[in-house]
């Protein structure tokens, strides 16, 4: 006999009919949806009491559409340069002038937010806009926002 016969006659037949199988089937489906649930806890946005939405910069990015006009609160890494005032995912991103990710921080030199903030991870709170021509300095950037209300430093 041959170790592929020998293999098959040490292991039982299970129909898709046989009742035990169809609930083994069930109870791991129900925990793959349980799990799916579960890993998805945590990455909704959540709305402050003043209608702010606190959110990823990633789904900002992803679907600006949902988020225009409205003011949100992102999180990344600020850089405050001359035509370059913008937030970037990380401060890698910053580094190697990753333009297909940051979001243009539109805000005034002489805004007090402005000048007390320093380049590092912060957090930023505003309206968010987009064009499909772009956005901030010569339109390199997917994103925008504007009318600032917060603008402040925290760790990584």
């Amino acid at each position: 006999m041959s170790s592929r016969a020998m293999l098959r006659s040490r292991i039982p037949f299970k129909s898709p009919h046989n009742p035990m199988s169809l609930r083994h089937s069930l109870f791991l489906l129900l925990v793959l949806v349980g799990l799916l649930l579960l890993g998805s806890i945590g990455h909704t946005d959540i709305v402050d009491s003043d209608g702010t939405i606190r959110t990823s910069m990633v789904r900002v990015l992803v679907d600006p559409e949902l988020y225009s006009g409205k003011r949100v609160r992102i999180h990344g890494y600020f850089v405050k340069e001359f035509e370059a005032t913008a937030l970037f995912l990380t401060k890698e991103h910053a580094a190697t002038a990753d333009f297909q990710s940051p979001i243009w921080v539109q805000i005034g030199r002489t805004n007090k937010l402005f000048r007390e903030v320093r380049a590092g991870y912060a957090d930023v709170a505003g309206a968010i806009y987009s064009s499909t021509n772009g956005v901030g300095h010569l339109g390199m950037y997917p994103v925008g926002i504007k009318d600032i209300v917060l603008l402040s430093n925290t760790t990584k």
